[in-house]
């Protein structure tokens, strides 16, 4: 069986940083830093975190630490909150074992840190030995205070009242990365976009004389320039 990691869609978007700075994922700086996401900036591109998007989220695939408990609770994650990245809203928090295998890629080995059915502290932990589509992953309690263990994110998205972006210029998030375009109609299934700059995909897209055409469906996200 080939690797499933290689079919999945992943993008850049947002920069990483620890206290407000630009960061690499695996060199975090500070006891306790406080982990946050910021706009894309492609002069950091090291920064830059990659994502995929599924089920209308985006489930972060960059490995941030490893970090403590006590700086999972300094980034406002335990609990969650809002950010803004490339001017669209987001809930960022820790994935939960109830968001399944999407929250980690089969070949994914770390414990990285999770919520479980009670929002207690803990990790998710994948199954040695048991073979994809089979379920591979477990929540477990984690007890130890100073253990450190794996951060990737969460993002869902906030979406705003789309009719009131019309005649805009918009970024869209799709499953299949991230575009700029003129937002010209909306409707209860779709939106009509001119000058569309990013990948499309004909299973929820088409083009229409010199437009582009979105089903709803695929806008994960979007926002004003």
């Amino acid at each position: 069986m080939g690797n499933p990691d290689t079919l999945e869609t992943r993008f850049s978007f947002g920069t990483l940083t620890a206290d407000s700075f630009p960061c690499l994922p695996r060199a975090l700086i500070g006891d306790i830093p406080r982990i946050d996401i910021q706009g894309s900036k492609d002069q950091f591109p090291d920064t830059q975190l990659k994502w995929v998007a599924l089920g209308g989220k985006l489930f972060g695939r960059t490995r941030i630490g490893p970090v403590d408990w006590a700086t999972v609770c300094e980034s406002g994650l335990y609990n969650g909150h809002e950010v803004v990245v490339d001017n669209m809203r987001f809930f960022c928090r820790l994935p939960d074992i109830s968001d399944g295998r999407p929250a980690w890629p089969g070949q994914w080995l770390d414990d990285f840190w999770a919520t479980g059915k009670d929002s207690k502290r803990g990790v998710i932990r994948r199954l040695r030995g048991v073979a994809p589509p089979d379920p591979d992953l477990i929540w477990m309690p984690e007890s130890v205070e100073v253990a450190k263990h794996v951060l990737v994110l969460v993002l869902e998205p906030i979406l705003p009242d789309l009719n009131g972006l019309v005649g805009e210029k918009v970024s869209v998030v799709t499953p299949v990365g991230i575009g700029t375009a003129v937002l010209q109609e909306v409707s209860d299934y779709d939106i009509m976009l001119d000058g569309y700059t990013g990948k499309l995909d004909n299973a929820w897209s088409k083009a229409v004389v010199a437009k582009t055409v979105l089903q709803r469906v695929a806008v994960v996200n979007i926002g004003k320039c």
